[in-house]
């Protein structure tokens, strides 16, 4: 069977690409062809870090397709989309979502109504414009109200329009948006129609072709420019911005126009219909999707490599984090913990303990200058910061510390912002495995693995957080022993055996 799993941002090493990985693994493993399609070129360095054994499936840039993505799922038996907050609308014979936390929609009653999804996919469906080719994945250039959705081109770009009015003149509406310092009449060198030149004249932002179609419903139009512009040395090739393809007096094309145009934020609410089946990564997110989409799910847990990780014979006094360094979204709330652990620290009751934080991090500057406001707070104290750590260190400190800590979604509220919270929490089940015993928040995906006063602790509170701590300093080695060895057995219903069994089951479900 032909497969594609995509994920547009494959950059960094966390648990949602650890998830995607797992997926490839399998269906590699079942003898399956698979495509692994990302928005950028994908580090083998990366592979290495997340111990993924994927090397035997083809790796594609999408921005080397020459058509969208949309258009290339259609060469496959099976498509996979795991791009967290993804829209995309395949058209595979089969097709999947693996989704993290939903799309929170702007307009609640919309999103969860069938017969405005059915109105904007008939609305999709009639559009006469398919098949494109030579352009980037659509994105929004400019901000608030000067904001434009569209995408860029390459030096020649093309698109089918289907046309029933044989024998009178079609006039083609192309409208972008200037961006380059060329003016637009200066760029487009010339215009054809099925391999045929035709006229066309340019206004303002707006290209107008005209033809009269012969036979056939469907005719190929494609747009040559004359120049490019490029972005870094080596970088894509950037002709223009086209925000709209319309037929100029079709009122399905009219329509369609108008609407994105005005209603663009709504006009991706069907996208879920394109799915045969829908996944979700925990029982937390199976409810969101439900409530805010009215959408069902099938829960495929993460896979951890559970036997990867032991415990030492003798642990010490160590309090370990692991989450990603990085600003906004489901932030880890390091700064949180830090400040803990030094209150702590300073009335003498973690005498003698060390903080380790370990994570991936990101180039860009808002996430480095959160890492180093991290790295700041934690002067003075016995607080480590391991980015972007190895996956042999970081199981080595699993093996000598004593105690997880994790409180991503600290201070937020389910209600208002249940995508802050931590959706899963494959670290936390990964120190488990390790024989840690878990301190972490008591909300979302980690009440499905922790088990309050059972296999670990749960917070809600810094005082609750500070007086369970302050248990675990202080229970016998005996019941520091069991608690740990009761997490490492319950960490199974998360290893490669129970994720195979899920999986297949999908598989069976689907296809």
């Amino acid at each position: 069977m032909k497969i594609a799993v995509f994920n547009e941002h494959l950059s960094t090493a966390g648990g949602g690409e650890k998830h995607m990985g797992s997926i490839v693994e399998y269906l590699l493993d079942k003898g399956h062809s698979v495509d692994l399609i990302s928005g950028n070129n994908i580090d083998p360095v990366l592979l290495t870090r997340l111990k993924l054994k994927i090397e035997t499936c083809r790796f594609i840039n999408m921005n080397d397709l020459d058509v969208s993505l949309a258009e290339k799922s259609a060469d496959y038996d099976f498509f996979i989309n795991t791009t967290h907050l993804s829209s995309l609308r395949p058209k595979a014979k089969k097709n999947a979502i693996l989704i993290f936390f939903p799309i929170k929609p702007s307009f609640p009653l919309l999103a969860k109504s069938r017969w405005f999804h059915n109105l904007i996919r008939l609305l999709s469906a009639s559009s006469p414009i398919e098949n494109t080719r030579g352009f980037y994945r659509e994105e929004k250039v400019g901000t608030y109200f000067r904001r434009r959705f569209g995408s860029w081109t390459k030096k020649r770009f093309s698109f089918s329009i289907i046309s029933n009015d044989t024998g009178k003149s079609v006039r083609v509406l192309v409208r972008t948006h200037s961006i380059r310092k060329e003016k637009l009449n200066s760029l487009i060198s010339d215009i054809r129609v099925d391999g045929r030149p035709v006229g066309f004249e340019i206004k303002n932002n707006v290209i107008l072709s005209f033809f009269v179609p012969g036979d056939g419903k469907k005719h190929q139009v494609e747009i040559r420019l004359r120049s490019v512009m490029r972005l870094g040395s080596g970088g894509r090739e950037f002709g223009i911005f086209v925000t709209e393809i319309s037929i100029f007096g079709q009122i399905t094309t009219y329509l369609c126009s108008v609407l994105k145009r005005i209603f663009y934020r709504v006009l991706f609410y069907d996208y879920l219909t394109y799915y045969d089946l829908a996944m979700t990564v925990s029982e937390y997110s199976r409810f969101w999707l439900k409530r805010l989409w009215n959408f069902d799910s099938f829960v495929l847990y993460p896979l951890v490599e559970v036997e990867a990780f032991s415990s030492n014979s003798k642990k010490e006094k160590i309090i370990i984090s692991c989450g990603r360094f990085f600003e906004g979204g489901h932030n880890k709330k390091h700064l949180f913990m830090i400040g803990v652990f030094k209150r702590m620290y300073d009335v003498g009751i973690l005498n003698g303990w060390e903080y380790h934080l370990c994570g991936g991090s990101h180039p860009e500057k808002i996430h480095q200058d959160y890492l180093r406001k991290v790295k700041s707070e934690s002067n003075g104290y016995p607080i480590y910061i391991h980015e972007d750590i190895d996956f042999d260190s970081l199981r080595n400190l699993y093996a000598k510390a004593k105690v997880f800590w994790h409180a991503a979604g600290y201070g937020e509220s389910e209600d208002k912002s249940p995508e802050k919270f931590e959706h899963f929490g494959m670290t936390t089940v990964e120190a488990m495995s390790a024989g840690c015993i878990p301190l972490v928040i008591g909300k979302a995906g980690q009440r499905e693995i922790v088990k309050d006063g059972v296999n670990g602790y749960l917070f809600e509170s810094e005082d609750e957080m500070i007086r369970k701590m302050k248990k675990i300093v202080n229970i016998s080695k005996s019941e520091i022993e069991f608690m740990s060895d009761r997490a490492k057995i319950d960490c199974k219903r998360f290893a490669r055996d129970a994720f195979n069994n899920r999986m297949e089951t999908i598989l069976k479900s689907i296809i």
